[in-house]
């Protein structure tokens, strides 16, 4: 045990080491000082002897606050390819390093639903087939309306209705955009619904290129209005500790509603859709309804936060190890990350390098988008 008394001051931890955790070293114990490696404290004591030297002792016990990552310019690193113009959401795959998944939005109709893995470069890998259920688009939409695929998660799983981690793929039929415009593609049921895959085992080409699904029903609370949705979230919630799934709504003015999908019943299906519970809100980042509108978001791959995409935005909330999903309680001010010159941002993906660095993919829409690392 190493007993030492934490002093947090502007600038991170320091702290006065007790006589006890010098573990039968002689001398007195000076200011001592605990430096940032990794997700860990290192305590730095000098210890005044003859010859003084610096004495080394890895501290587990603290935390070191939430804080933002200071981050290099957006670098171009390639373009996406032919087929994915409408590109909307980005995930890192868990089982196939460099590899991610994305998907177009208003493409995806009940005859062709497909899900696109590419390099770290924009390069495609393959072109999956979705099949395994029925997106029943003549029951939810008016007008001649289709599925709107618009976020992916990966790294988490429904199993028995609980949010589980595991190597599978979440997608989220859950565009609305006349909920924010007067316009004749209404959901005319209410309803949305996420589509679950387990990541393929393999990525090459003698490997079969469908992949089998399921499709879970949900809706928003009575008394809401119509919502637009383009991100959601997928990790460990604050308030019960268990895997939860969150939705985020696209506004153009105003905040951004934070709601989170319950645990599925055994009978989930269109007659008995899952009902979202409000839990928080994101508030509103401008004025002006395209730089408001939040479209994709991600978990640091650390856990060190969470990242919101906007058009033209990117905003990181900051968490302390151990805190969950969006918690506002403890989630330290959001701060600014760098956001590549697209036009119109789609998707945000956190990975890391071969020497452990973090970094961020952001993908625009339209054909032959650019692809950015920062």
């Amino acid at each position: 045990a190493i007993f030492i008394e934490p002093l947090l001051d502007g600038q991170g931890f320091t702290g006065k080491v007790e006589p006890a955790a010098m573990m039968g070293l002689t001398g007195h114990p000076q200011e001592a000082n605990l430096v940032p490696i990794g997700r860990q404290l290192l305590l730095v004591v000098a210890v005044a002897l003859n010859v003084t030297p610096a004495r080394q002792i890895r501290v587990a016990s603290l935390r070191m606050p939430a804080k933002c990552p200071v981050c290099g310019g957006p670098v171009r690193v390639g373009t996406l390819p032919v087929g994915l113009n409408e590109a909307s959401g980005l995930a890192t795959s868990t089982r196939h390093a460099g590899a991610y998944f994305s998907m177009n939005d208003f493409g995806n109709n009940s005859e062709h639903l497909e899900l696109h893995a590419i390099n770290g470069t924009g390069g495609l890998i393959k072109v999956f087939h979705l099949t395994g259920f029925d997106p029943q688009n003549e029951l939810v939409w008016a007008n001649g309306g289709h599925s709107d695929v618009e976020t992916i998660q990966t790294g988490w799983c429904f199993k028995n209705g609980e949010l589980h981690t595991g190597p599978c793929i979440l997608m989220g039929n859950v565009g609305h955009n006349c909920a924010r415009y007067k316009c004749p593609f209404i959901r005319k049921t209410g309803l949305y619904a996420i589509w679950q895959f387990e990541e393929p085992a393999s990525l090459s080409d003698e490997q079969s290129n469908e992949l089998v699904g399921e499709q879970f029903w949900f809706r928003f609370p009575d008394g809401d209005p119509p919502h637009d949705v383009e991100a959601m979230l997928a990790g460990t919630s604050a308030r019960t500790g268990h895997g939860e799934l969150l939705m985020l709504t696209k506004e153009n003015v105003g905040p951004s509603g934070v709601y989170a999908l319950p645990v599925l019943s055994q009978n989930n299906s269109m007659a008995d859709p899952a009902i979202l519970k409000r839990v928080s809100e994101i508030p509103a980042l401008a004025t002006n309804p395209w730089n408001n509108m939040l479209v994709d978001s991600a978990v640091e791959k650390g856990g060190n936060g969470v990242s919101i995409l906007y058009y033209n935005d990117v905003l990181f909330l900051p968490r302390e190890p151990g805190a969950g999903l969006l918690d506002t309680e403890r989630d330290a001010a959001p701060c600014h990350l760098p956001h590549p010159p697209l036009h119109k941002s789609e998707g945000i993906a956190w990975d890391v390098d071969d020497a452990g660095n973090p970094f961020y993919l952001v993908v625009g829409e339209g054909r032959s988008s650019n692809m950015y690392r920062v």
